[in-house]
């Protein structure tokens, strides 16, 4: 019996040009993913239900969706086939790497270069594509259904994902384990806690 996380294994066959595989490309996916989030636990699987979103909803040539970001499967090669080279590159400098991919990638003035590492970030945190261009959020395309519950959006608002069968029913209408405080409460907590800490130095 297939696994979930076994269950996407096929996008590493998958031709995304002429001279990029799937197979080549989870790799630079994944890093470029982990500079983008700042994180370095993500799981293959989900890179892989991603990275297939990302390639099926390439704009062929010519072509246009309407309400979605336009790249095409070339802009997924050259964004991963840089980000390789700035890994290579700047793999001593953490700080110079995620410089370099906001400047020429986040920030590109090509708009298939942009729209390519703008929809990586929002595989993670929203499992979809996400339509950038109006400022209103719409989601595109939804990344496979696996994929709902691991959405990094849900650890970012400190909430349960809706619709999902939790511990009971209706368990997404309730607060998470971990809640989201305001920064300036945060800081308040940490001080206090340090508190009795400086009172016994001095």
């Amino acid at each position: 019996m297939t696994s979930i996380h076994d269950s996407f294994l096929e996008v590493l066959d998958l031709p995304i040009t002429a001279s990029l595989s799937g197979r080549e490309a989870i790799g630079p996916f994944l890093g470029l993913s982990a500079v983008l989030l700042e994180r370095t636990d993500l799981a293959p699987w989900l890179a892989r239900a991603y990275l297939k979103t990302l390639i099926a909803f390439a704009t062929p040539p010519g072509a246009a969706r309407p309400n979605a970001p336009a790249y095409s499967a070339r802009d997924i090669e050259r964004v991963l086939s840089r980000f390789a080279e700035l890994q290579r590159t700047f793999e001593r400098n953490p700080h110079a790497l995620a410089q370099q991919v906001q400047s020429e990638l986040l920030c590109s003035s090509e708009p298939g270069t942009a729209n390519v590492t703008r929809s990586v970030a929002a595989l993670w945190y929203c499992a979809g594509i996400i339509e950038f261009d109006s400022g209103m959020g719409f989601m595109s395309a939804a990344a496979p259904i696996e994929t709902y519950s691991s959405a990094l959006a849900w650890q970012a608002v400190g909430g349960n994902p809706m619709g999902i069968p939790g511990p009971y029913y209706g368990n997404w209408a309730y607060p998470a384990p971990v809640q989201i405080i305001r920064p300036d409460a945060a800081a308040a907590a940490a001080a206090s806690a340090t508190a009795p800490h400086v009172a016994a130095q001095s």
